[in-house]
């Protein structure tokens, strides 16, 4: 759940390009890292926010599914 934090965090103290970016990257790291953790669904819900953001609505409702 630390990478979920951090990532909010990053969201919301930078909405830049790289911000959205590094967000992401933490956002990515749950269901990679830890499958099988009950914070997979809420990386996947604000990484979809963060592609959304980003204009990318494909991705964002990809990960919505």
């Amino acid at each position: 759940m630390g990478y979920v934090i951090a990532g909010r965090a990053t969201l919301a103290l930078d909405p830049s390009a790289a911000g959205l970016d590094s967000a992401l990257a933490s956002f990515d790291r749950v269901p990679r890292l830890f499958p099988r953790s009950e914070a997979v669904a809420p990386s996947l819900y604000y990484g979809a926010e963060v592609d959304r953001r980003a204009g990318r609505n494909g991705e964002a409702l990809d990960k919505l599914r």
